[in-house]
């Protein structure tokens, strides 16, 4: 049975959230527009983040990321193995990160005791889908200069899950010669834009039950993705080639109409042989463990780190 917090925080969603989502699927350009304005008049409060969570400000290729490390003592020896974490914040590539993004990640170095980089990546409508990605790639690069790839998990809620995906479908197709990272943990990832036909129907379906989106949705992101000149690699990885991809843990709600694609990531790991694991949240919305006061996210983030701690 879902908790009492969780009763409230999806009443509070749907109340707040999924108004805002139909809005955008009405009128997909009018809310590219808005977004944009958000855009330039949104700024990180740094100082005050710095007050709360331990991280430094850097830059790879112009591209800033938060280095976000453990505020407690380094265990094992001088041999052990340092862990990264490739952080990638949701908001369907329209919509930055915020502070909440800062404490899941300083929670995640907490438990884990990897390094989280926090890539603050481009985003639409003024950069286009090979920019956006080439600005992850920057911060990867760097990344791989200090940690080992099989030490490097990326790891990213919404279409932040996708860019785990995504990235990884670009070095590959792209024949960039870097190596893969050894973990990508993608939570309540689209990989499939725009989605099939079984896919809509099943999103109309499940959509009774999401807090947050409606199918229409799905449908004016694609547009919206499409009128920015995005690539297919973006929310679409799918439809590439995923052989020799490192292990998946993928997870996902049913109550979010992303669940949807969940058939799709499992045949897809199946034919292209990707080790998949999968976590379901029974009556879960769309990326619940990003909230840390319900004890369902609690549950799950332990899942998570724990995945991020094997070798």
């Amino acid at each position: 049975m879902a908790s009492i917090r969780y009763t409230l925080t999806k009443f509070l969603f749907k109340s707040l959230v999924r108004p805002m989502m139909k809005k955008a699927a009405s009128d997909p350009e009018k809310f590219l527009k808005e977004q944009y304005k958000a855009q330039q008049k949104k700024k990180l409060p740094l100082s005050d983040l710095h007050k709360k969570y331990e991280f430094d400000e850097k830059t790879a290729g112009g591209i800033p990321y938060y280095a976000v490390h453990s505020r407690h003592k380094k265990s094992g020896g001088a041999g052990a193995q340092k862990k990264l974490v490739l952080y990638f914040f949701g908001g369907g590539f329209v919509m930055s990160g915020d502070a909440g993004d800062f404490d899941f990640a300083q929670d995640m170095a907490d438990q884990t005791g990897a390094d989280v980089w926090i890539v603050w990546y481009k985003l639409f409508p003024k950069t286009t889908g090979k920019e956006l990605i080439e600005s992850i790639i920057g911060v990867y690069k760097e990344a791989l200069g200090a940690y080992e790839a099989k030490d490097i998990a990326f790891f990213g809620l919404s279409s932040g899950g996708s860019l785990c995906l995504d990235i990884c479908t670009y070095i590959t197709e792209q024949k960039l010669g870097l190596p893969l990272p050894g973990k990508l943990i993608p939570f309540s990832a689209t990989i499939q834009m725009p989605p099939t036909t079984v896919q809509l129907d099943n999103m109309k379906r499940i959509a009774k039950k999401d807090a947050m989106f409606t199918a229409e949705y799905v449908e004016a992101a694609a547009k919206m993705m499409s009128l920015c000149g995005a690539l297919g690699f973006l929310g679409n990885s799918v439809a590439y080639s995923w052989k020799g991809f490192p292990r998946i843990a993928a997870f996902y709600g049913t109550d979010e109409i992303y669940y949807a694609e969940l058939e799709a990531l499992k045949k897809k790991c199946k034919e292209d042989g990707v080790s998949l694991e999968i976590h379901i949240g029974e009556g879960m919305m769309h990326t619940w463990a990003a909230a840390p006061w319900l004890p369902e996210a609690e549950k799950t983030r332990k899942i998570i780190y724990s995945y991020i701690k094997e070798n």
